[in-house]
């Protein structure tokens, strides 16, 4: 048995002793997947904890790239989000996914694919939330942004990408990214019939979770 999923909270703008939350891109770009430089392939991915110089890994920085194309009261909006993640085996069977950017939201699985699976319905629900309470497309994309700039488990973030650069878990994952040339951004775009294209539609391709190293 899985733990209730845990909804985001929209509310309790949190610290960010950095400031990277503020290191957003202003550009909109369809093509903003990927967040950094990939560093190597996979050679496994099956859900599983690893064991990396002699240690089990129960905690994983991740990096995501979401775009949605979402309706409102009036209006059609193109998201696009470059975030953080944390990822934590809680339990034999219980893993959970943690906002790191935006903060405030998790959720959970019986292994690491279905808590990141749920992670993204929950993510889209929020969004389609902020929409339906959203009078006009700028309240909307002030209230994504704000949104976004909630930080979470930041200092836990970090220590488990010193982590995973100690211990060579990289090794395990498909898909690495370097954690210091990844970039955070939020990006609302306003879509008309002119500036809409097929490239703004969500691809899940773009979209698999890769671990900060």
């Amino acid at each position: 048995m899985t733990k209730p999923l845990r909804k985001a909270t929209r509310k309790g703008l949190l610290s960010d002793p950095r400031g990277l939350a503020n290191q957003t891109s202003r550009t909109y770009d369809e093509d903003a997947c990927p967040v950094g430089q990939v560093e190597e392939n996979a050679r496994t991915g099956d859900g599983s904890t690893r064991k990396s110089g002699g240690q089990t890994m129960r905690e994983f920085p991740l990096l995501f790239c979401f775009k949605n194309v979402v309706v409102g009261n009036g209006f059609i909006a193109g998201v696009v989000i470059k975030g953080r993640a944390l990822l934590a085996q809680e339990e034999a069977d219980v893993w959970m996914m943690y906002g790191v950017n935006p903060g405030g939201m998790a959720a959970d699985g019986e292994d690491r694919n279905e808590a990141m699976k749920q992670f993204r319905v929950s993510y889209d629900s929020i969004l389609n939330d902020i929409a339906a309470d959203s009078r006009s497309f700028k309240a909307f994309q002030a209230e994504v942004e704000r949104f976004f700039s909630q930080v979470s488990d930041e200092a836990k973030w970090l220590a488990a990408v010193d982590e995973v650069r100690r211990t060579g878990e990289a090794d395990n994952w498909e898909t690495v990214l370097n954690a210091d040339s990844a970039s955070l951004a939020v990006v609302v775009k306003k879509l008309t019939q002119r500036n809409a294209a097929p490239k703004m539609n969500r691809d899940p391709r773009e979209e698999k979770l890769k671990l900060a190293a």
